[in-house]
């Protein structure tokens, strides 16, 4: 307990991270990305004292879930990661534990989902919703991204969780990525059923044409 009351070791261990090219990499990318994220949500956000007008809602036990491994992955673990030490013992070190050219990899991932991020909301415009419902002016959007995969903004949540494992190799932080994508996996047939009951003929010839996240393999 020592140890942690020692203002070296704050010092230490804050320089340490601040000085890693990977964790900075991944700092300023996953910022553009919860701006852009930020950005499109709010253009949804109804008018003050109105509330949405659903169609349909589906039930959904994994939302809470969902929601609280987001916060707790994202809000809450990687402020204390980076301006504490009390993480540091669950790091794994590079050339140890994962090959260094695992952090090239994350490279590539953490932009390809903010591209992701950011075109896939543009696309769906008001037929984005954070839970599974259908709005009275939902539409089937098959263009763009969607004209190869039907979850870009999944992948591209997906991909931001992967580069943060891979750019910061942390047990405590792998673990609610892991399981985020673990919901993403289970929502997705959840939300296709949704569509498929909604959009009949019309979701089924499309999900003909199309693969769930990666173009033309799943």
């Amino acid at each position: 307990m020592d140890h942690y009351l020692d203002i070296e070791v704050w010092k230490n261990s804050f320089m340490a991270k601040v000085t890693d090219w990977g964790t900075m990499y991944y700092v300023i990318g996953f910022m553009i990305f919860v701006f852009h994220k930020g950005r499109a949500m709010a253009k949804l956000m109804p008018p003050k004292g109105k509330k949405p007008n659903f169609k349909y809602k589906a039930p959904e036990s994994t939302f809470i879930l969902f929601r609280w491994t987001r916060l707790i992955g994202f809000i809450y673990l990687l402020p204390i990661y980076l301006f504490t030490p009390f993480l540091d013992c669950s790091c794994l070190n590079y050339g140890q534990y994962l090959p260094y050219w695992t952090k090239y990899i994350a490279c590539a991932f953490l932009p390809i989902g903010i591209i992701l991020n950011h075109y896939g909301h543009n696309q769906l415009g008001k037929s984005f919703a954070v839970k599974l419902v259908i709005k009275p002016e939902h539409k089937l959007i098959k263009s763009g991204l969607f004209a190869y995969i039907r979850h870009p903004l999944y992948l591209a949540v997906m991909l931001q969780a992967i580069a943060r494992s891979l750019l910061i190799p942390n047990y405590v932080l792998l673990a609610p990525a892991c399981l985020q994508i673990l919901l993403f996996m289970f929502r997705m047939p959840k939300e296709e059923e949704m569509m498929r009951l909604h959009f009949g003929e019309e979701f089924d010839e499309y999900k003909k044409k199309t693969t769930r996240l990666i173009p033309f393999i799943f």
